[in-house]
C-alpha cells in the first residue's frame, strides 16, 4: 500500500505522473478534490484529482483519481446542466439541497462496462452523480431521489 500513496505534504513539484490501467496519468496536487463524506461506500476516500486519459475511445471521459491511493481511481463521464442523462430540474435540486451554484457545478457521471447480449458496453450512473463545487474545490456522490434514473445507463 505504501508504494501506491503519494506523500504530497514532502513534495515541491505538484505535478506527479501515476501508471494505471489507463497508462501515464499526469495530476496536479494543487489542483484536488475534497470529498469531505467521502465517496459513497468508502468514507476515507477524500481526496482526488481530474485527470485527462491519453486513450481514444476514452476521449470524452476524464478520470476521478485517488491522491491517498492512486490505486483508486474511476472513469468518468463530465456532463452538462442540460444534457440527456439527467433532467435539468432535477439537477437544479440537487444543486439547491447541496448549496452549488448551478454555474459552479462540475457534474461527472461514474462510468463502468457491463456484459450484454451485445458484448462490453460502457455504462453510466445516472443516479448517483458526483456534484463539484468547481470554487470551492469541494465534491459529493449524491444519490437523486428520483427513480426513474438508472445505475446502469448504456452509453450509446
Amino acid at each position: 500500500m505504501i508504494s501506491h500513496t503519494i506523500k504530497y505534504e514532502l513534495r515541491k513539484d505538484p505535478f506527479v505522473t501515476i501508471i494505471n490501467q489507463f497508462g501515464e496519468i499526469e495530476i496536479n496536487l494543487e489542483n484536488q478534490i475534497i470529498f469531505p463524506h467521502g465517496m459513497i461506500g468508502m468514507p476515507d476516500c477524500k481526496h482526488f484529482c481530474l485527470a485527462n486519459i491519453n486513450v481514444e475511445k476514452f476521449k470524452y471521459f476524464k478520470l476521478l483519481q485517488g491522491v491517498v491511493d492512486t490505486k483508486l481511481s474511476f472513469l468518468t463521464l463530465p456532463i452538462l446542466i442540460h444534457n440527456k442523462f439527467i433532467e435539468f430540474s432535477d439537477l437544479e435540486k440537487a444543486c439547491n439541497v447541496l448549496g452549488i451554484k448551478v454555474e459552479d457545478v462540475v457534474i461527472l457521471l461514474i462510468a463502468s462496462t457491463k456484459i450484454t447480449d451485445h458484448g462490453k458496453k460502457i455504462v453510466v450512473n445516472a443516479r448517483a452523480p458526483v456534484f463539484i463545487d468547481s470554487t470551492a474545490k469541494a465534491a459529493i456522490q449524491y444519490v437523486i431521489p428520483e427513480t426513474k434514473y438508472n445505475i446502469q445507463h448504456i452509453i450509446d
